[in-house]
C-alpha cells in the first residue's frame, strides 16, 4: 500500500511541478514511512521467530511498532496534502 502510494505522489509531484524543497520532504518521508514499515516487519518476523505460541509482550511490542508506523503515515499524509492541496486548488482555479 505505502508503495503504491509514493508511486501517485511521485506522478502527481511531476504533475503539479513541486519545487526543490517539496520534493526534498516528500522524499524524506517516504523514505521514513518505507524504513518505519521494513522495521515494523523486521519485528514482527524475529517476535515470531522467538516466540512460537502466543506471548502478550510480543503482541504489545508488536502493537506499538504499527502505531508507530500508523502515525508517522498520519502525519506524512498530512504534510501531503500541506503540500499538495494548494498546488491542485491553483491547477482548477
Amino acid at each position: 500500500t505505502h508503495i503504491v502510494i509514493a508511486f501517485l505522489v511521485f506522478i502527481f509531484g511531476f504533475i503539479l511541478s513541486l519545487t526543490t524543497l517539496e520534493w526534498v520532504i516528500i522524499l524524506l518521508l517516504i523514505g521514513l514511512v518505507l524504513s518505519a514499515e521494513l522495521m515494523n516487519t523486521a519485528i514482527e518476523l524475529l517476535a515470531d521467530e522467538v516466540a512460537q505460541s502466543y506471548n502478550n509482550t510480543i503482541k504489545k511490542v508488536k502493537d506499538a511498532m504499527a502505531g508507530a508506523v500508523l502515525i508517522l503515515s498520519f502525519f506524512s499524509a498530512i504534510i501531503g496534502l500541506v503540500i499538495f492541496i494548494p498546488k491542485i486548488s491553483n491547477l482548477i482555479l
